[in-house]
Order: structure tokens, then C-alpha cells, then sequence
């Protein structure tokens, strides 16, 4: 339990890690989406997007079960309105999540626990 607390805590200091050795500068962004909430990460990245400039390179990796290609095509229009942009989409199987009480959070948070793997 403690490892996955760490994890957690190390999520928290570096959900915007900046590679401050490159030109360009390259920004990595962790987002854990699911339809409930892709109105949500629409909206943070566009405002990521437009208050970045084009010499900063945006990688964002987006973490869900199973978000409709209706909402994924959403977010990838993002890409041509507003501009260009690197998204990696990896699904994540919720029985992983069988060992922790999952009342209380939304399973868009819990999933944050394993951004460490």
C-alpha cells in the first residue's frame, strides 16, 4: 500500500514534466480520461494548447476504459483547430483496480495510481 501511495504522491509533484535540456521544449502530459469526464480533458488541453507556444511540443498520454471514438475524435480535432499535437491513448482494465476501496473516487482517479507502470 505504501508503494502505491508514493506512486501517487510522485503523480501529483510531476503531472506537467517539462525536458528542460531540449530545443524545442517538450511537454509531457499524463490525463486519466473516460467519457464521464471528456467535456473535461477537452477543455484542458485546449487551454494547454493555447497557452503553449509552437516551440514547446505537446506528447499527451490518456489513460481510460474505454472512451467512445466519438469523444477520442473530439479530442484529436483539437489537433487541427487549434494546433498540432502528440496523443497516445492506452486502455486500462478496471479488474486491476479490484484490490482498492473504489466507493469514494472515481475510477478516473484511481487508475492515476498505476502511472508509475
Amino acid at each position: 500500500m505504501k508503494a502505491n501511495f508514493a506512486r501517487c504522491l510522485c503523480f501529483v509533484a510531476v503531472f506537467l514534466f517539462c525536458s528542460l535540456g531540449a530545443e524545442p521544449l517538450d511537454i509531457d502530459v499524463f490525463m486519466a480520461a473516460d467519457d464521464g469526464n471528456a467535456m473535461q480533458t477537452c477543455v484542458t488541453i485546449a487551454s494547454l494548447l493555447k497557452n503553449t507556444t509552437d516551440d514547446e511540443r505537446i506528447h499527451l498520454h490518456i489513460v481510460g476504459d474505454g472512451m467512445s471514438e466519438e469523444n477520442k475524435n473530439r479530442i484529436l480535432s483539437l489537433n487541427t483547430t487549434i494546433r498540432n499535437f502528440h496523443m497516445e491513448w492506452r486502455d486500462f482494465h478496471m479488474g486491476r483496480l479490484e484490490q482498492f476501496n473504489t466507493e469514494r473516487w472515481h475510477k478516473s482517479i484511481m487508475i492515476k495510481l498505476f502511472v508509475a507502470e
